[in-house]
């Protein structure tokens, strides 16, 4: 998730597994409590704040979150035409 406040963005990445799922898709009629695990159901990598207006912050900005958009597409035929496009 990109936030923006006026001048500044900040950037959340959250990772998550089927605990997390399970907790969001499970009807509303019964309470869920999610079970504790050794690693968290869901975790928030935050990053920022960045100045729009500070030519240092930007190259960074941009370089986080093409980096998230190519581990995304790692796996995806899709991925074979950013690196042709990034060589």
């Amino acid at each position: 998730m990109v936030a923006q406040d006026h001048l500044g963005f900040h950037i959340s990445i959250g990772t998550y597994d089927s605990r997390y799922l399970d907790y969001i898709f499970t009807s509303n009629s019964r309470r869920v409590i999610p079970t504790q695990g050794n690693i968290p159901f869901l975790q928030i990598q935050e990053f920022g704040p960045f100045d729009a207006e500070n030519e240092d912050h930007l190259p960074q900005f941009l370089l986080i979150v093409l980096s998230f958009i190519l581990s995304q597409l790692e796996k995806t035929a899709a991925a074979a035409i950013f690196k042709d496009a990034l060589r």
